[in-house]
């Protein structure tokens, strides 16, 4: 098998700077919050597979959490499609104000 599409990251490293070099980025979580991570893609304009756990942003390509039937789908969804959408607008300064009120 050929894997010179896979990276193997085994020192210290910005995630958004990898995920700037990505072709897609791929969230499988069996529960998960407001992920960071996702946003973080999508404001870079790496496409994004995730599994079905919570809401994600309408942007984000689901799969069925557990189903590599799904996963599977949803991977060649994307190798088969182009994407554009829109940048997520950056909101470190509304949360920045919201925590300072609080002060």
């Amino acid at each position: 098998r050929n894997n010179s599409n896979i990276l193997f990251l085994t020192e210290s490293h910005s995630f958004s700077e990898v995920v700037k070099i990505s072709d897609c980025f791929i969230r499988n979580t069996s529960t998960d919050g407001d992920s960071l991570s996702i946003k973080e893609s999508l404001y870079f304009g790496t496409p994004v597979i995730a599994s079905d756990c919570v809401d994600r942003p309408k942007e984000v390509i689901l799969f069925k959490y557990g189903s590599i039937t799904t996963l599977g789908k949803s991977i060649e969804y994307f190798l088969n499609n182009e994407f554009n959408f829109i940048k997520p607008k950056e909101g470190g300064h509304k949360l920045l104000n919201l925590y300072k009120s609080f002060l």
